[in-house]
């Protein structure tokens, strides 16, 4: 992370948002004292698309009845 001290000179916007993304974000300070710190903005997630692994599982016909005794005492 780069830092730049305001006291000396002030950068322009673009700059700081140049600087933002091109380094992994920039602290402002002024006199040495942290004012502000400007982070780049992550990537947008790519769109999720259903179904990924079609076939990969299946539901039973089966699966909402009641789970028998054996199953809920651990000895099945």
């Amino acid at each position: 992370m780069k830092t730049i001290d305001l006291t000396n000179q002030e950068p322009s916007l673009e700059e700081l948002l140049a600087l933002a993304r091109t380094q992994a974000g920039i602290l402002l300070t002024k006199h040495g004292q942290p004012v502000a710190q400007v982070l780049p903005m992550p990537a947008k997630p790519r769109q999720r698309v259903a179904p990924l692994h079609p076939g990969a599982w299946e539901v039973r016909e089966d699966f909402d009845e009641p789970l028998t005794e054996e199953f809920l005492l651990g000895q099945a």
